[in-house]
């Protein structure tokens, strides 16, 4: 980022910032998360996304749909478009989507399971200057991840598909890996971290399974995923040494106050009290539905049928966005949700402010 970058960035977010403690409607968000597609090449056992692709439902997004709200985004002070799904390299467009935000003066970031992460594909991220990729990786032991994830070889595709990441993009690219932690991997937290190391990634971050749209519909009656109370425990400790272990080898992994509060989100506290979805960030899914956030279901608007801005400013999106209660958000902890809103608090920054300088290091 340059020097414009970070000064129009702090504007957004004083303008975020302002905007919600005296009740206003922000210019606009500084991250949108793109779904470029739900289809999904990985058949996890406890993901509901692959399995609500009908094909009798609306196409989804066109390059063409794409590109158009994407000046708009700019031009209300988006600074970062992540791209996900579903599994975003699916889209064949994705490269020339990722320049186009680009030439918008944003930054594209993908969120990948990285099963299609083969030499040529990865070569065409690189020339349209990807800066940013989190891959997927859930267990450091094959058989269990791929027992996982449905699909037997997708451990070796994946990491064959970072090991390419590292190599052919050098200090170009930084990559890391996003690892759900749940009643099934609760002891491989460390392993995951020595892996990600031996890997020479950028990052391991870690987040709990969600239950709940559009994920896993048995909510937290999931025995087969949600941990008891002596395996919260254990991941409560795997994740604090894993966090010493990943800083000591120079990898950036979640905040300590984010780790710690993973005992209280399975124990069904309501951890988060300030989020900032529908003011900092909101989701674009691949029908343009908007929503401020990928867990909330309620709809303010389509980018098919009005402009973006327009249903930003919308008194449907205002009323949703004023509405964080339990019923709707005490189940989530989404690091890509929930950290962004920490850095809201000056004091937060302040006191974490390596964490907040590595973050921004990785921005591209």
């Amino acid at each position: 980022m340059k020097l414009r970058d970070y000064l129009t960035s702090a504007y957004q977010v004083l303008d975020i910032k302002v905007s919600r403690t005296i009740g206003l409607i922000p210019r606009g968000p500084l991250i949108v998360f793109l779904s470029l597609t739900e289809k999904c090449n990985l058949r996890c056992k406890k993901c509901t996304i692959w399995k609500s692709v009908k094909e009798e439902r609306e196409p989804e997004l066109s390059k063409e749909e794409i590109f158009s709200f994407l000046p708009q985004l700019s031009s209300m002070g988006t600074k970062i478009i992540a791209l996900w799904g579903g599994e975003p390299l699916l889209n064949k467009n994705l490269c020339e989507i990722i320049r186009e935000i680009h030439r918008q003066k944003m930054i594209p970031y993908v969120i990948t399971n990285g099963l299609l992460l083969n030499e040529q594909y990865v070569a065409q991220l690189i020339k349209a200057d990807l800066g940013s990729i989190s891959v997927s990786l859930d267990n450091p032991f094959p058989e269990k991840h791929d027992e996982r994830k449905g699909f037997k070889g997708a451990f070796a595709r994946t990491c064959e598909g970072l090991a390419l990441l590292r190599k052919m993009g050098g200090d170009r690219i930084n990559v890391g890996i996003n690892m759900v932690i749940s009643k099934d991997n609760v002891h491989e937290i460390l392993p995951m971290a020595e892996l990600a190391s031996s890997l020479e990634l950028n990052w391991l971050k870690f987040i709990p399974v969600h239950f709940g749209f559009p994920y896993n519909q048995m909510e937290f009656g999931d025995e087969e995923l949600m941990p008891d109370e002596e395996e919260i425990e254990s991941i409560q400790r795997n994740l604090l040494k894993a966090r010493k272990y990943l800083i000591k080898q120079g990898l950036y992994t979640n905040s300590i106050t984010f780790l710690k509060e993973f005992k209280g989100f399975f124990k069904g506290e309501y951890p988060m009290k300030h989020c900032y979805a529908g003011y900092l960030l909101c989701n674009i899914d691949s029908y343009g539905n908007i929503t401020q956030c990928s867990l909330d279901p309620r709809i303010a608007g389509n980018i098919r049928e009005r402009p973006f801005k327009e249903v930003w400013k919308s008194k449907e999106f205002d009323l949703i966005r004023k509405d964080h209660n339990i019923k709707l958000c005490g189940h989530c902890w989404l690091s890509c949700f929930v950290e962004p809103s920490f850095r809201m608090s000056f004091f937060y920054s302040m006191r974490n402010l390596f964490q907040v300088l590595t973050e921004i290091s990785f921005i591209r």
